[in-house]
């Protein structure tokens, strides 16, 4: 399912638990031990981390490339969803679901993003090139009839 297409905050599926997004992603969960989140290959910016121009919260985030971190140059591609993280912490931010995570991570090094709407611009292309149509086993879209569950207003779960 393709994310919408504008850089508003809102357009971007934000979760307050792993739980909450767990549910909502089971095909590309976050890991439960630290340890092993931890060992997942993703993007920092070099150390530096993200900064957050999407929610202007003034953290900084990581990409994480879910299910099992960024494919390695010569392991197997798999289809999954990108999320920022403040270093694997809530909140859980989705910037591109259903996309190959091999031409994402291409797409993120490419372009070596500093902020989270540069980090959703070059993802862009992949998201709006899939159908806009759920495939089976995929979440709602963020426009869908799910209710706010933690009471905190609107895109977060």
């Amino acid at each position: 399912m393709a994310l919408p297409s504008g850089g508003d905050a809102s357009s971007y599926p934000v979760f307050v638990s792993a739980r909450r997004y767990n549910s909502a992603y089971p095909d590309a969960a976050i890991p439960d031990g630290v340890d092993v989140r931890n060992t997942l290959r993703s993007y920092t910016c070099a150390g530096a981390g993200l900064d957050d121009d999407l929610r202007l919260t003034g953290a900084k985030y990581t990409l994480d490339f879910l299910p099992g971190g960024a494919p390695e140059p010569d392991g197997p591609d798999r289809v999954g969803t990108v999320i920022a993280t403040r270093w694997g912490n809530t909140p859980y931010v989705v910037l591109a679901e259903q996309v190959s995570l091999r031409r994402a991570w291409d797409a993120i090094t490419r372009r070596w993003p500093a902020e989270l709407s540069a980090a959703a611009e070059a993802l862009r292309p992949l998201t709006t090139s899939r159908s806009s149509e759920p495939s089976a086993g995929s979440p709602a879209s963020p426009t869908d009839s799910r209710q706010d569950v933690t009471g905190a207003g609107p895109g977060l779960r």
